[in-house]
């Protein structure tokens, strides 16, 4: 399995400021030259008819009570329509397609104030052929196998997705810091050679350091003049698929932090570097598919960390025409700083670490072409810990759900 010791990421480089410069250059001559294209060709073809489909899954779940040295939570049941997406596509002609991408979660409605509705893809791509594909616009970038796909509910055995990848959790679980979100360059294709292709695929996007506060003037927009940039390579050989995939913006959080050597930290312009690797691998009736995520910070002090890291393998089995069944394992860890204010008075700026373990089973059964029920059973293991104080807090919890996943 492709899977990178999390203590190299700390040691190398994973993109310098001169290559992503490049990236740059090239995407913007990428989008230039296609645009160029554009004007100097004849339309081929009439224009296809608009299409719109999408998904939805429902789901009921029941999740035991969690209960750890300092609280207890109860026991509970809900039903929620878990996530839709709505899709409208149509073919300008044979080379450009116009396609836009809503997404609902957790029973949107403004009104109640539950869950959200976001405006996730909306670009225009131009296909020159299996080598080379541009889209133009917000798109979803390509890191590792699943970012790509997550959203296709039906597609997928899971339930819950791979933690980092559930858009429903995106309430507890900073999912925008482990996965890129937003691209609007991205350039892409595919170079076989017998029964090996190349995959590739590199982009540009903003920072994450976009205005949400109207008082402070255009919500939506970068407040800053950094880029992301990233991009995916990857291998496939008959039904086996690898990949690595790396991404590097700046992080422009307000103030500072003070230290207890007495040194400030500015939080501005922190380097984020993600590192990804993916696996999967379809052999008879077995699949099989395992990915890991590396998020690291250049915050220049041993006392500061907000690193992070994530892991998932799934094995799985079709038992049938119909049937699905797998076994899954997802870990992630996250170090945080903190201030720790004491009850005698004084605080203190402490790291610390938490940590998520997941082993679940499920099964998926297609009752007809575009409708699959599904259930999954997880166990979530939950651990956070600040060692220079000796705390330590521990609990776990079950996690049962049935859903119905539509395709319309």
């Amino acid at each position: 399995m492709a899977v990178v010791v999390a203590r190299d990421v700390h040691e190398v480089s994973l993109m310098s400021p001169s290559l992503e410069r490049v990236m740059r250059v090239f995407l913007i001559a990428v989008a230039v030259t296609t645009s160029l294209n554009m004007l100097a060709t004849e339309p081929v073809s009439a224009q296809g008819q608009l299409e719109i489909f999408g998904f939805f899954q429902n789901t009921f779940s029941h999740t035991t009570r969690l209960k750890t040295q300092f609280e207890e939570d109860a026991e509970r049941n809900s039903f929620s329509v878990q996530q839709q997406n709505l899709f409208f596509q149509r073919d300008l002609d044979r080379r450009w397609r116009a396609f836009v991408n809503y997404e609902f979660v957790n029973s949107f409605s403004t009104g109640r104030q539950w869950g959200s509705a976001s405006l996730e893809e909306v670009w225009i791509r131009y296909r020159a052929g299996r080598r080379l594909s541009v889209k133009l616009g917000q798109s979803i970038p390509a890191f590792n196998n699943l970012n790509q796909i997550k959203t296709r509910t039906p597609l997928l055995p899971y339930i819950i997705r791979p933690l980092v990848y559930e858009a429903s959790f995106s309430d507890n679980i900073a999912i925008e810091e482990y996965l890129p979100q937003r691209a609007f360059i991205q350039a892409y294709g595919s170079l076989p050679r017998d029964r090996l292709k190349l995959d590739y695929a590199v982009y540009v996007g903003n920072s994450p350091n976009i205005n949400n506060m109207p008082d402070a003037g255009q919500t939506g927009v970068d407040t800053t003049d950094s880029f992301l940039v990233g991009g995916r390579l990857g291998l496939r050989y008959d039904d086996l698929k690898a990949g690595f995939s790396v991404t590097r913006d700046h992080l422009d959080s307000p103030g500072t932090l003070t230290l207890s050597t007495g040194e400030t930290l500015s939080l501005k312009q922190l380097t984020r570097r993600r590192l990804g690797g993916d696996l999967s691998w379809l052999f008879g009736d077995w699949y099989l598919e395992s990915e890991g995520i590396w998020v690291t910070y250049d915050d220049d002090s041993p006392e500061v960390s907000e690193d992070k890291q994530f892991f998932y393998a799934t094995l799985g089995y079709r038992a049938g025409e119909r049937l699905f069944l797998f076994a899954s394992y997802w870990h992630a860890d996250e170090d945080f700083t903190e201030t720790v204010s004491f009850v005698n008075g004084g605080s203190s700026v402490e790291r610390g670490e938490t940590g998520i373990k997941v082993p679940n089973v499920g099964a998926s059964y297609q009752l007809r072409d575009s409708v699959i029920l599904k259930v999954h059973l997880a166990q979530v293991q939950i651990t956070g810990v600040i060692p220079n104080l000796s705390l330590r807090q521990d609990g776990d919890f079950y996690h049962l759900s049935t859903a119905v996943s539509v395709v319309f």
